[in-house]
């Protein structure tokens, strides 16, 4: 299982949300891209970014901080947050994106994420799917859409689309444990997808949990910036 460093970018510093919501954003008062070298160093290959203003205002804001990221030697950087045309697309791929992540537009336009997928390939992206008292969230976690997991996976499976990214809204930013029956459940009902997990990862034993489901990786953010994990704690105890 892969450990997956995250960023959540508002104006241009590392932040933290609790369940989801602005009003509860924590500023760490650390440069994003800085914090990504320290991430990079440590070995982490592979970071998750999320650019909050852009998932609050609809259009991708911190293109600067991400451009820097993106010449981080030896690090692949996946990003979402705002993502809502192909010209983002083309520019965040072209910058050097590992994944574009698209969680909000798949769940409202699922046609034009198929065509970006036609167009560019869809190993180029994660499907994002927030979940929020068991129902899809999107528009920054705001909104709940009244389909099923069990339409909206094997509709995106059927674009192509094979990465999937699943975050518990109530357990991010919480570290009271991530939902691993949520996990487990999404491995054995789509055993063809590619699963990461999101929210509430807080200790070694958690991962292992995670590990346990047969997730391909997890996401850690704020364990990290509050200091109760380490990457290379993850790395040696975990995979």
């Amino acid at each position: 299982m892969q450990i997956i460093p995250s960023i959540d970018i508002f104006q241009g510093k590392c932040v933290r949300l609790s369940e989801g919501k602005f009003n509860t954003r924590k500023e760490y008062g650390i440069d994003a891209a800085e914090q990504a070298r320290r991430f990079a160093e440590s070995g982490a290959e592979l970071l998750h970014v999320v650019d909050l203003e852009g998932a609050e205002a609809g259009r991708l804001m911190n293109w600067s901080a991400i451009e820097e990221m993106c010449a981080i030697e030896r690090l692949h950087i996946q990003v979402g947050g705002g993502v809502r045309s192909a010209s983002d697309v083309q520019r965040l791929l072209a910058m050097g994106v590992y994944r574009v992540v698209v969680g909000s537009l798949a769940v409202r336009s699922p046609d034009k994420v198929g065509q970006w997928a036609e167009k560019l390939g869809p190993e180029n992206f994660c499907i994002a799917i927030d979940l929020k008292n068991g129902e899809i969230a999107y528009g920054g976690w705001k909104r709940t859409a009244p389909i099923r997991l069990e339409t909206f996976i094997p509709g995106m499976a059927s674009r192509g689309f094979t990465t999937y990214l699943s975050t518990d809204v109530r357990r991010d930013g919480m570290m009271k444990g991530p939902n691993v029956e949520l996990y487990a459940e999404l491995v054995r009902n789509f055993p063809s997808c590619r699963w990461i997990a999101s929210g509430g990862v807080d200790t070694v034993e958690s991962l292992r949990l995670l590990k346990q489901t047969g997730v391909e990786g997890a996401i850690i953010g704020k364990a990290f910036y509050e200091g109760t994990l380490t990457y290379e704690e993850c790395v040696t105890n975990v995979c």
